[in-house]
């Protein structure tokens, strides 16, 4: 050993043991002599400060998610403002995906029924791009909670509940805002009657619970709404500025772009015309949109205003649905040998959306069809 080795030795013993030799065993290192379980009392003890833990975490949680602002979700939340802040304006309300948004003008509407019947209506389009059960349902319930005091009748789209999530999508505000208990419960119950292969029904089982998850803790939210707060971020306001809509003209309704499908387009579009023609089978619903469906009508109801359930034009899908619930007004759309106006691919953006042409024939028809489920004016 060198005299340098020696001396660092002296002040650094350890230094002088081989690198991996063993090390030497006491009582305090021996692992047999440590407790394998837990007496009862600690065990009693873990599990009450467990408790305490998680419970004191939901209320806390709870408390913020009831404190917050309708988040920001582009396109929606400057919609659900502007109800918000002219909750008693509107006597109708359209609720559902983009075949309203791009279909319904409400103030032609509005016009319409007056000339139809004499009655003064209101009416806005609540319809967003992709925005299907559950998430629709999500949007009416919110809209049902602002109490509008005139609220007589409400539009339900009729499209079946989607249980996809677009990995690409997983982390948008605009996909985890509406997974809340009740709603992603509903993804659950529809997973589980949907045909699709056992990998992707827990694929997405457990897509859906990490959102819930996320929601639930308020994962971000903080953040938000304290940028908000402070002014460091500024929300868009619903009825000034500069809106995508302006809420005197259009009620929310906003047209697709004014082209025509190319021919590519144009030819599946006239090929899925023809097979609807001939053959528009009825689509029994499964019993958790129909479940859905009730309960949704049941809280329309329960604010003091009808429901209505509209089956849009479209060939994207066959959803000539059967089993919808009775007693609640049905407007069909879907057949183009009744409706044939509709299927025109002059009055057609694309194979599921009216352009603006269309939509006008289409308010003006919906109109019609509204007015004779309106009680004659006193």
């Amino acid at each position: 050993m060198s005299i340098v080795h020696r001396l660092v030795a002296r002040v650094l013993p350890d230094i002088s043991r081989p690198l991996f030799s063993a090390p030497v065993s006491t009582a305090a290192d021996d692992v047999s002599a440590l407790p394998t379980t837990i007496s009862g009392p600690g065990r009693a003890a873990t599990l009450r400060n467990g408790a305490l833990f998680f419970s004191a975490l939901a209320v806390v949680c709870g408390a913020i998610s009831a404190a917050r602002p309708f988040p920001e979700i582009s396109g929606i939340s400057r919609k659900y403002r502007h109800v918000a802040d002219h909750r008693a304006d509107y006597d109708v309300l359209f609720v559902g995906s983009s075949r309203f948004h791009h279909g319904i003008v409400p103030p032609q509407f509005d016009a319409r029924i007056a000339e139809i019947t004499g009655q003064r209506i209101r009416s806005f389009n609540f319809g967003h791009d992709a925005m299907w059960p559950p998430e629709s349902f999500f949007i009416l319930r919110k809209l049902l909670a602002l109490r509008p005091p005139h609220l007589r009748w409400v539009f339900i789209d009729c499209v079946a509940i989607r249980t996809q999530i677009d990995p690409r999508n997983m982390l948008t505000k605009r996909t985890a805002y509406w997974h809340d208990a009740r709603h992603t419960a509903l993804a659950w119950r529809a997973l589980a009657v949907e045909a699709i292969p056992w990998s992707d029904r827990v694929r997405r089982a457990v897509a859906h619970g990490t959102l819930l998850l996320r929601n639930w803790t308020n994962a971000g939210a903080g953040a938000e709404w304290l940028a908000v707060e402070f002014g460091v971020v500024k929300r868009k306001k619903s009825a000034r500025g500069a809106p995508a809509w302006k809420s005197s003209e259009s009620e929310g309704y906003e047209p697709e772009p004014d082209t025509p499908m190319t021919a590519e387009k144009l030819a599946e579009f006239q090929s899925a015309v023809a097979d609807f023609r001939e053959n528009l089978p009825p689509q029994p619903i499964d019993r958790v949109f129909r479940r859905a469906l009730d309960d949704a009508i049941a809280e329309v109801r329960a604010a003091g205003a009808q429901p209505v359930l509209l089956l849009t034009p479209t060939v994207k899908e066959k959803e000539n649905f059967t089993g919808l619930p009775d007693g609640v007004p049905v407007l069909r759309f879907q057949d183009p040998n009744a409706f044939p106006q509709f299927f025109d691919p002059a009055n057609c953006y694309d194979n599921e959306h009216l352009n603006h042409a269309g939509a006008q024939l289409f308010t003006a028809e919906l109109a019609r069809r509204f007015a004779e489920l309106l009680p004659p004016k006193p």
